[in-house]
């Protein structure tokens, strides 16, 4: 039984939650279970969030580098936190414990150092568990990486140089993007995107807002085609079925 498995008293003096083996079940399993992004997420709202494919191609290797760190961190936590579990095993040994021995009432050093011993494996636990989330992350920004750059590291490596004029192309696509975007849902563009687009210059001003405005008018085409041919489907549907009136003369 765990310390957090053990029975106590509630503070504000409602009922004891009870839990069952089904709760049991769920709560060790999420425990150990990784939850990392999903493949889907990483290349779709993290590196595929941006306007232009230099920009996320950049996300993308930012998102690796910040997993590398988060991996090779929780590499030294576990091996910090071994040494932290083999000392007090150590120290539990030489007070004249082994595993699994249960200190009496006033053995409070003993009991101090199974308190921390387990205290220690459950932050193992989920050390583990972090590690093999940002290594399952990792792989998906990694494979995602390759794919755009047809497994060439000269391709990859004049991704992680700055370009002026791509990071200028970005910003012109992505004030376009956002304005396209209150375009379809308000019919204007918001006061913070219209005040962004008048900090470029006025060139980049016309290009932002044509973009714009024929990003606009794509999508609302493709959803009006989408829209005629759903009206077009549930058509045929009502041809092949009775209306209201033949129901109710029939019942």
């Amino acid at each position: 039984m765990t310390p957090m498995d053990t029975e106590h008293t509630m503070q504000d003096g409602s009922p004891q939650v009870s839990f069952d083996e089904f709760d049991t079940f769920i709560r060790k399993n999420a425990n150990v279970t990784p939850f990392p992004q999903t493949e889907f997420q990483c290349t779709n709202f993290v590196a595929g969030s941006h306007a232009t494919k230099y920009r996320a191609v950049r996300q993308a290797l930012l998102e690796v580098a910040t997993r590398n760190h988060g991996i090779n961190k929780m590499h030294i936590e576990i091996q910090r936190t071994d040494i932290d579990i083999d000392e007090r095993v150590y120290k539990l040994d030489k007070l004249g414990f082994k595993e699994g021995d249960i200190p009496g009432k006033n053995d409070f050093e003993a009991r101090l150092l199974y308190l921390e011993l387990t205290d220690k494996r459950i932050d193992r636990g989920e050390y583990v568990k972090r590690l093999t989330q940002s290594e399952m992350e990792l792989r998906y920004f990694l494979d995602w990486i390759k794919e755009q750059c047809d497994d060439d590291e000269q391709k990859v490596a004049s991704y992680m140089v700055l370009d002026k004029e791509e990071e200028h192309k970005y910003w012109v696509a992505r004030m376009a993007k956002q304005s396209a975007v209150d375009l379809i849902g308000y019919g204007t563009i918001n006061v913070g995107n219209i005040d962004s687009i008048l900090m470029m210059p006025e060139e980049d001003q016309h290009k932002a807002l044509d973009m714009a405005l024929k990003y606009a008018g794509c999508i609302k085409s493709g959803m009006e085609r989408m829209k005629l041919k759903a009206e077009e489907d549930v058509s045929f549907l009502d041809e092949g079925m009775p209306s209201r009136k033949m129901i109710s003369d029939a019942q």
